[in-house]
């Protein structure tokens, strides 16, 4: 009696942990992509569905989400990720922003070449160690944070999708977006009147901190004979959200560090005591410490080539 409860338990929170996914993190992106949207935005959301259905994908293949309900909920929405990936695959950024293996996950996954969720022999190992599924929860919840924070969300739409000329009418000149989304308003902006991408720069700056620290607490579940590793899944984990914070590719990477070059400048403008700071110094260690973070999400440590702005 006690085992029978016990399989209900956890069964009610594997329905729980499947019903958070729907409301909080499928269904706002499925609502906004029925909106007429700009094309730059529109690639963006379409990239945000297939990265939810990379969370469903790798959490079905470890159990953390039920099979029949991940498999009914695709059923009921397919025809929305089908149209995201050929709205993705159609445009310019598919193959940057998603690495081969997702590449192949997806394909594969919605457009038939393979059975619907059939089972990843690299999880199978996961499904019978109940610590993958708080691992996976872990990230799944901070990374869902991330993805819908109203600061970070706009910056990171305009750092993935404008040309060089509003980009730097961005930096240079405060200036939003049309057709993107609007950044939050923030009275801090209304005094000291930094750019708007500096709060959205902090936000995605802490998010870094925290995946970084989370990453090595899950070091203590390392073991010799996994086939699959937890660091391996966890690299994995941090790839299906890689194309947010894509520092492997001198764009994304240079716009973030000019960002955090300009947001750390006029922070330090802000202190009680700025006129006794060596901003200069003060700037170059923060940008040190940044470089080191964005080595996370595919920045090389030392660029060979240095844009202007982006030290």
């Amino acid at each position: 009696m006690r085992d029978s409860t016990q399989e209900l338990d956890q069964a009610s929170i594997l329905d729980a942990c499947f019903a958070f996914f729907i409301r909080d993190r499928l269904m706002p992106v499925l609502s906004e992509s029925a909106l007429a949207l700009e094309n730059q935005r529109r690639q963006f959301v379409a990239s945000e569905i297939l990265e939810s259905f990379l969370w469903l994908y790798h959490g079905e293949a470890i159990g953390y989400f039920p099979s029949s309900s991940s498999r009914r909920v695709m059923y009921q929405h397919f025809p929305r990720f089908l149209d995201a990936l050929e709205t993705v695959s159609k445009g310019e950024h598919f193959e940057t922003w998603f690495s081969p293996p997702l590449r192949q996950i997806l394909e594969n996954q919605l457009t038939g070449r393979s059975a619907l969720f059939g089972g990843d022999p690299r999880y199978s190992d996961f499904r019978a160690r109940p610590e993958g599924h708080g691992i996976f929860q872990q990230f799944f919840v901070l990374a869902n944070g991330f993805a819908q924070n109203a600061k970070a969300r706009p910056l990171l739409q305009v750092i993935a999708t404008v040309n060089e000329s509003v980009w730097s009418n961005v930096l240079n000149n405060n200036e939003l977006v049309p057709g993107l989304q609007l950044p939050l308003a923030d009275p801090w902006r209304e005094v000291s009147t930094p750019n708007w991408t500096h709060s959205g720069f902090f936000t995605s700056f802490e998010y870094m901190k925290a995946v970084r620290h989370l990453r090595r607490n899950v070091n203590i579940y390392e073991t010799d004979n996994a086939e699959f590793s937890f660091g391996a899944f966890l690299r994995m984990l941090r790839e299906i959200q890689g194309w947010r914070l894509n520092f492997g590719y001198p764009r994304a990477r240079d716009r973030f560090l000019q960002t955090g070059r300009s947001a750390a400048a006029t922070y330090l403008k802000t202190l009680p005591d700025a006129d006794s700071i060596d901003s200069e110094a003060a700037v170059r260690t923060f940008v040190a410490e940044l470089r080191d973070l964005m080595t996370d999400w595919g920045a090389s440590p030392t660029p060979l080539v240095r844009s202007a702005g982006a030290e």
